[in-house]
């Protein structure tokens, strides 16, 4: 769609002049919003700064009272389960895949939440191409890892005699577990990482490398 990298490069600095004057009044207000905070808690307020770990819970209230965002009411639009099912639609639309669950008597997983699935490729849907392994660990439990992220578990790449060593790659994040009275909701920050990481975990299937060092999203490309 750029054409050229001179076309990006001017659309990245025209944006980033347009939206500096922006960031920088919202910066203002937010300290403001904090010193007012800080005065009301009967706290410090001599160290007048704007930290990085400030800015999460302020942001956030600034959303709350200004714009009136309600983050739980958004999460009402996001129900876990078909939010991930449209997800994984719109990967099966654009690069033809299809996902196939594994049923849980048979699948192979480290625990019994985490959920299986077969990738295949339909380009020609009368004989589709195995593509490799996808898992999903969206749920959280003692010990386990306690943001959200892809990691690739075995890489794709071309062995000697031709044939494919498959991929296999797992999502892991923590949103909470479905009850019979309540559906598990995701916030909208939670919506966009995951369908992130999602990204990732379709890098990981849909590449096809000879070697398994270039498999995926790996340093290794960032060889000299």
């Amino acid at each position: 769609m750029a054409k050229n990298p001179e076309n990006v490069m001017n659309f990245l600095i025209d944006l980033k002049q347009k939206l500096k004057p922006l960031g920088e009044k919202e910066i203002v207000y937010l300290k403001d919003l904090k010193l007012k905070d800080l005065k009301e808690k009967s706290l410090p307020t001599d160290d007048t700064n704007y930290y990085v770990w400030d800015h999460r819970y302020y942001h956030t209230k600034m959303l709350e009272t200004d714009y009136k965002v309600d983050e739980q009411k958004i999460s009402e639009y996001f129900p876990m389960q078909s939010t991930v099912e449209k997800m994984l639609a719109i990967f099966e639309h654009i690069f033809k895949l299809q996902f196939v669950e594994t049923p849980k008597e048979e699948a192979s997983t480290w625990h019994e939440d985490v959920k299986q699935f077969a990738v295949w490729k339909l380009d020609n849907p009368e004989s589709p191409e195995f593509v490799g392994w996808l898992y999903f660990d969206l749920h959280p439990r003692e010990g386990k890892y306690g943001h959200a992220a892809n990691f690739g578990i075995a890489p794709g790449y071309t062995k000697s005699d031709g044939s494919r060593s498959y991929p296999v790659t797992s999502l892991v994040c923590n949103f909470s577990k479905p009850t019979k009275e309540k559906p598990s909701l995701l916030k909208h920050d939670e919506v966009t990482t995951f369908f992130h990481e999602l990204g990732h975990g379709i890098h990981d299937l849909l590449g096809k490398t000879t070697y398994s060092r270039f498999s995926g999203t790996s340093d290794y490309l960032l060889i000299t």
